[in-house]
């Protein structure tokens, strides 16, 4: 997994990001979390 940049300006993302990885330890290849954290990270 590339890493993405960290914009600094949404926190609660940045950890939802981290929830995402833990979680995707019991779902290898579940995009769809990626996608949303992507979307919250860069679209507001």
């Amino acid at each position: 997994m590339k890493q993405l940049p960290k914009p600094g300006k949404n926190p609660a993302a940045e950890a939802a990001l981290i929830v995402s990885r833990r979680f995707k330890n019991f779902h290898k290849g579940h995009r769809m979390l990626d996608k949303l954290i992507y979307f919250m990270l860069y679209s507001t």
